[in-house]
């Protein structure tokens, strides 16, 4: 995929799931405070049960990332919280988180979270285990990746939810 496919694949992505969130959105009846912090604190505990009860393996932490496969992909993205998800453009368009490090302790040397799909015919165990080497040397770097249009392999880029 070139550079202008990939930025108008992006570009498409952010709008499909933007327009998904503002129809979800204005689908709900107004909220009070409490409902709100109520909401937020269930969709934190979905995302957290998501994350943990979806691991199948545990790597041996070899740097500042503990990695954990995914049993199932994630789907969509925004689901995941705070972090930096990839993307492998071969994939379908709702499928395309790959590998997510949670939250942003990495910039200060702590250890963290990380997760990676089941590899399959899209994205293979090959591409994985250079993906995560990669992350992993961004990380240590300490360099901020999740900036657009950053690629971390000719297909798969990083994608910030701060």
């Amino acid at each position: 995929m070139t550079k202008p496919k990939k930025t108008q694949f992006l570009n498409a992505y952010h709008q499909k799931r933007s327009a998904r969130l503002v129809k979800a959105i204005a689908a709900q009846p107004p909220m009070s405070r409490e409902e709100v912090i109520a909401q937020v604190e269930m969709l934190k505990r979905q995302k957290d049960d998501f994350l943990r009860q979806n691991v199948v393996q545990t790597d041996p932490v070899t740097g500042q990332i503990e990695w954990s496969m995914w049993s199932k992909a994630p789907g969509v993205s925004g689901s995941l919280g705070h972090g930096v998800h990839y993307h492998d453009m071969a994939r379908d368009p709702d499928d395309t988180v790959v590998a997510f490090i949670r939250g942003f302790g990495w910039l200060r040397g702590a250890t963290i979270k990380g997760y990676y799909i089941r590899p399959d015919a899209i994205t293979s165990s090959a591409v994985i285990a250079e993906l995560k080497q990669k992350i992993e040397a961004l990380v240590a770097a300490r360099e901020q990746h999740y900036r657009p249009e950053t690629w971390i392999t000719d297909h798969i880029c990083a994608a910030g939810n701060c």
